[in-house]
């Protein structure tokens, strides 16, 4: 059974244990899962309902850093493929749309609309491909 506490910043830290900002997902994630697997308490730090970190026991979390560390290569190339396929995608369908499209105006719009950690149209979940596309090409005309 998993046993995870809410506490405030303020508590003091258990004995063996150690803190784990929130940010990098790997890293929560795994000294989540290391954690339960160990059977020990994970304790989720709380500050005005946000969450900002995990408190886990300290070999955990030296586990998990040295983990995210020998990771870290094969993570981003599997980033920037994954990256990749989906611009790659998204010209297909770009050409499809708007064959008759200047090639430096596709690479504009694909560079533009489709930014990482832009907030932009072309990084949502929540539409299809070919709406993004549209949306992207209506903003790049607009601008």
């Amino acid at each position: 059974m998993t046993c995870e506490l809410t506490v405030h910043p303020g508590m003091p830290m258990p004995k063996g244990y150690g803190f784990l900002p929130k940010g990098i997902r790997y890293k929560t994630l795994h000294c989540r899962k290391l954690t339960h697997e160990a059977g020990k308490p994970l304790y989720i730090v709380v500050d005005k309902k946000k969450q900002v970190g995990l408190r886990a026991p300290n070999s955990i979390i030296h586990q998990v850093h040295a983990q995210a560390k020998q990771t870290l290569p094969t993570r981003r190339a599997a980033t920037e493929k994954r990256d990749a396929a989906d611009i790659t995608k998204a010209a297909a369908e770009l050409a499809s749309q708007f064959p008759r499209m200047p090639t430096n105006e596709k690479e504009t719009v694909l560079k533009h609309g489709f930014r990482k950690h832009s907030g932009r149209v072309g990084r949502t979940s929540l539409l299809l491909l070919s709406r993004k596309v549209l949306l992207a090409v209506i903003a790049h005309v607009r601008h």
